[in-house]
């Protein structure tokens, strides 16, 4: 292993040790996000399955306006008409960020209807 991404794991380590609040912080935000949208996540990276690359784009652009940077993933990353919204959240975000990103997605996608991507698999919402 290199020495640099070495030295970067050991130090990530240490604020992970340090910094439990991080951990305690990033799962009130999943938690939050949850009771928001009705999504059932449970991690902090949020894949959205939106469907086609024209909705991925769309939402990315919108979100984008918002303010939030959210990755859209798009072929051949993924399959055809499986294009996702990758939405990460962070230990430094706020209360108020996570209600004006779940209000910003909601003009982007149904909540009643959108899947998620997950370790579990793909659920139908």
């Amino acid at each position: 292993m290199p020495a640099p991404i070495a030295a970067s794991a050991h130090a990530a380590l240490i604020v992970a040790r340090k910094e439990t609040w991080r951990r305690r912080a990033i799962w009130n935000w999943v938690q939050d996000f949850r009771a928001l949208t009705g999504i059932p996540i449970n991690s902090h990276i949020i894949s959205l399955i939106v469907g086609s690359e024209v909705k991925a784009e769309q939402a990315t652009q919108s979100l984008l306006k918002s303010g939030f940077h959210v990755i859209g993933i798009i072929p051949p990353v993924v399959p055809h008409n499986s294009c996702r919204l990758r939405v990460t959240l962070s230990a430094t975000h706020t209360r108020d960020n996570i209600e004006r990103i779940t209000v910003a997605l909601s003009h982007c996608v149904n909540f009643q209807e959108i899947r998620i991507h997950g370790s579990n698999g793909c659920a139908r919402l």
